[in-house]
């Protein structure tokens, strides 16, 4: 489960200093958005560090603040830059990792995409988990993929607002203010989603995702024009 870059990527993820940030409420809002755009009860924004995964972002499993690596599904979707979908656990388990936690957690379905830095590191993943099998339609990952972007970008906002662990929470009110509106029309389409699960709009989240992206990368660009 090793990938051949890993001494590199290490050095990449070790960049962002997030691995001991506690105070960031924006990554678990983000968990929670994720975990009701796909009616989940489990999202986790993951970074895959030597040892061990750790969890900055945690919606449905606040008992998993830090797993050992070889424990983690995370830690087998960060050696392909595709989205790494199990859609029944118990039937076809992840043979690269020990199942012990999945199974005492009951966890029967995972699809997570990793979050990929510009130099083509995996650092770690955004993922949905489930109590129960499930499918996963090619819409669903593009969305997926999509919010993957989205926790990506707001990492790099991070490092470009020269942010440190125990004090990042101050910068993030600027970011809040410009996708504000955004981020409210996607959980309103979360709510639609629950309220009508027959109902396709997963495309229309997407959409939003993609534009939140956006806002992100023009807010990212102007942060640096400052500097």
């Amino acid at each position: 489960m090793i990938p051949a870059n890993d001494a590199d990527r290490l050095q990449e993820l070790h960049r962002y200093q997030i691995l001991d940030a506690t105070n960031e409420r924006i990554f678990n809002e983000l968990a929670s958005l994720t975990a009701r755009l796909f009616q989940a009860p489990i999202s986790l924004i993951s970074l895959v560090d030597q040892e061990d995964v750790t969890f900055p972002g945690n919606h449905g499993l606040p008992e998993a603040e830090r797993v050992a690596r070889n424990l983690s599904l995370c830690s087998a979707a960060i050696l392909q830059d595709a989205t790494t979908v199990y859609e029944d656990l118990k039937a076809r388990p992840c043979e690269l990792t020990d199942p012990s936690v999945a199974t005492a957690l009951n966890l029967q379905f995972y699809a997570g995409h990793p979050l990929q830095t510009a130099s083509g590191y995996n650092i770690g993943t955004l993922c949905v988990i489930d109590h129960h099998p499930r499918a996963f339609t090619p819409a669903e990952t593009a969305l997926l993929q999509t919010l993957a972007g989205v926790v990506m970008r707001l990492l790099d906002l991070r490092v470009a607002l020269g942010a440190k662990p125990d004090s990042s929470f101050k910068l993030w009110d600027p970011v809040y203010l410009a996708i504000g509106g955004q981020l409210r029309r996607l959980q309103a389409l979360a709510d639609q989603a629950a309220a009508a699960p027959t109902a396709s709009l997963t495309p229309a989240m997407t959409r939003e995702a993609a534009g939140i992206a956006d806002t992100i990368d023009k807010y990212v660009a102007a942060t640096l024009a400052r500097v």
